[in-house]
């Protein structure tokens, strides 16, 4: 259903991943997408040393990540045999990579035999109320940055953007079960920052 593309790129992250402040090196200071409301993230534990902050958004995962890459001068991901050396007070990225909907595999759910929600409706209102974007239309992404904060001290950052419009109708309230397989579109995302010290960077 989902495919992930990863671009590489022909540069040196010796030096074009090396960035200087202002990059949000704690959560407080990450740039929120206008109207993002905080929330608590349902099942989501934390491990040991790891802060997270969840939001939602009214609004496409496509406008959101592209709005978050703008913000955040982020590159697409790339594969890395080693880390450079950053400075105290630097930063190494941030870099991303985006998941996109495969059409050709969405198919309809089913419950005990009985159908729950439709494929083609979910492909309809993809291809008729979203704008693509890069290879398609957007289900999922993330934004990864590290923060030297001290000598010994690095913070790993993961911003996870989540495509939630179709939960409701896929799935229903995560309670009650309430709007599975109501054909109600409205867009919206999750947003969710996780920090966490980092060793051997």
């Amino acid at each position: 259903m989902k495919r992930t593309l990863i671009a590489v790129l022909g540069l040196s992250f010796s030096v074009s991943s090396l960035v200087a402040a202002p990059l949000p090196g704690t959560i407080e200071e990450l740039p929120l997408f206008p109207g993002a409301v905080r929330v608590e993230e349902p099942g989501f534990e934390p491990m040991e040393g790891q802060r997270e902050a969840s939001f939602e958004i009214a609004e496409s995962p496509e406008d959101v990540v592209a709005w978050y890459v703008s913000a955040l001068a982020s590159k697409p991901r790339t594969d890395l045999d080693a880390p450079p050396s950053i400075s105290v007070g630097s930063f190494f990225g941030p870099m991303h990579d985006v998941t996109y909907w495969e059409l050709d595999s969405i198919e309809d759910g089913y419950a005990d035999r009985t159908r729950t929600y439709e494929g083609k409706w979910i492909i309809d209102q993809l291809k008729g109320k979203r704008k693509p974007m890069g290879e398609g239309y957007v289900t999922s992404a993330s934004v990864f940055w590290v923060y030297r904060k001290a000598k010994s001290e690095y913070i790993q950052f993961n911003l996870e953007i989540m495509d939630t419009t179709f939960d409701r109708y896929m799935n229903g309230d995560p309670e009650t079960g309430d709007g599975r397989g109501k054909k109600v579109y409205a867009e919206s995302c999750r947003i969710r920052l996780v920090t966490e010290p980092m060793s051997g960077f």
